[in-house]
Formats: structure tokens, sequence, C-alpha cells
């Protein structure tokens, strides 16, 4: 169904942008050593697990309504 489609378009688009934003926003504030880039790797993508989850969740809860009216 065309929905479908722009379910799939809005929401690999919005995941893309969070995974872009988390990663600069955490990037930005890592030290200058080399321990730090591992823990900022870490914490970087356990910021974009959570944040897509939520992000999900949301645009999942958005889209059914859309579509049941």
């Amino acid at each position: 169904a065309p929905i479908d489609i722009a379910t799939c378009l809005v929401k690999s688009t919005l995941f893309g942008r969070v995974i872009g934003l988390v990663a600069t926003f955490t990037g930005f504030r890592v030290p200058r050593a080399t321990e730090a880039v591992g823990a900022a790797t870490t914490t970087t993508m356990v910021r974009c697990v959570i944040a897509i989850l939520v992000a999900d969740l949301i645009l999942t809860k958005l889209f059914l309504i859309v579509e049941a009216s």
C-alpha cells in the first residue's frame, strides 16, 4: 500500500538523521585521548539505539493514528 511506502521512507530518513545528529553531538565532546574514542563510540551506539527505539515508537503511533482516520 502507498501508506506503507511513505512510512518506510519517512522512518528511514528520520533514523538516518538521528544517527547523524547523535554521532556528531557525541563526537564534538570527545576529549583528545585515544581511550576516549572507544568510550565515545560505545556511548554513541547506545544513545543511537535508544533514540531510534523512541523515534520508532512515536512514529508508529503517529502513523497508526493517521492510517486509522
